[in-house]
């Protein structure tokens, strides 16, 4: 098993055609891919706090977690709200701060 961290998986998103390709090799070779359910959050809530083509919000919902395993998954969504509310207290800081100056 390879867990990766959020920045893989942040580049198989961008399409890095060498983590694609060591990836792409690893489960050839019969590895399990897994990532944690703490870099699931992290990645969803970089999916909603900023402004993200559909593309990439799709490619991460409908291809990454349902290929790799989520290790940890059993309240998956706790990972989801937490996302939720960080990216709309973001947002709410983002616009107060503007606002002050």
């Amino acid at each position: 098993m390879i867990v990766i961290d959020t920045n893989i998986i942040s580049a198989l998103m961008e399409e890095e055609g060498y983590v694609q390709r060591w990836v792409e090799a690893s489960v050839l070779e019969g590895e399990m891919i897994a990532f944690s359910a703490y870099s699931y959050y992290e990645i969803k809530r970089g999916l909603l706090k900023a402004p993200v083509t559909l593309r990439r919000r799709t490619l991460f919902e409908s291809t990454l977690v349902r290929e790799y395993q989520i290790l940890f998954p059993d309240k998956i969504e706790i990972f989801d709200t937490a996302s939720i509310i960080y990216a709309d207290l973001s947002k709410k800081g983002r616009s107060r701060s503007k606002r002050n100056r």
